[in-house]
């Protein structure tokens, strides 16, 4: 199997600074292969740091490109109508892998919520309602929740053993009938 070397990325992780700065790579042709400081993997960009900043700053930024080619596309602001694109178009780019790269930080967690909090700003009806009520009234989760839900489902998952334990460790739960199911 021959490989295309013009597509190899590398992408150095890890505390020991000495081996990233004194080892190099190469492809089989013998071309230097340089570290990146992201490399986008199966659609979520991975950074060397270990973060998802660049994740969330290209999701949000792709997100509000939709969002905008939506606005600038359809002339209908009815409900149904923005909820029909919102939910087709921009909302997975929202979703996509989410259990992975779900934001901790406040501040990323506005960037995500704000590209929604926009969108449901040009709902027709909706302009003066604060951005909890148009929810209510749209009939969807915020952004923040959506990603919560997510996450529980996967655990869930793994616990049914419907998908593999990422973890070295494996889940562990027991069932009591007062409290529910526990989680080690």
């Amino acid at each position: 199997m021959t490989f295309n070397e013009e597509k190899f990325e590398m992408l150095r992780c890890g505390p020991d600074c000495n081996i990233k700065t004194t080892t190099t790579l190469h492809t089989e042709g013998g071309s230097h292969i340089t570290p990146t400081p992201h490399v986008k993997c199966l659609g979520v960009y991975l950074s060397a740091d270990g973060s998802f900043s660049h994740h969330i700053t290209e999701t949000v930024r792709k997100a509000r490109g939709m969002a905008g080619w939506v606005m600038r596309t359809f002339a209908s602001r009815e409900p149904e109508v923005m909820l029909t694109l919102w939910k087709a178009l921009v909302q997975p780019l929202l979703d996509y892998c989410s259990q992975l790269w779900s934001p901790h930080k406040k501040a990323d967690i506005q960037r995500l919520e704000a590209v929604q909090r926009s969108f449901t700003k040009h709902i027709r009806g909706l302009h003066d309602l604060n951005y909890w009520d148009r929810l209510k009234i749209l009939g969807i989760y915020s952004q923040q929740r959506r990603r919560e839900r997510y996450r529980a489902i996967y655990i869930w998952k793994v616990l049914e053993k419907q998908v593999p334990d990422p973890t070295s460790l494996a889940l562990q739960a027991h069932l009591n009938e007062r409290t529910g199911r526990k989680c080690k």
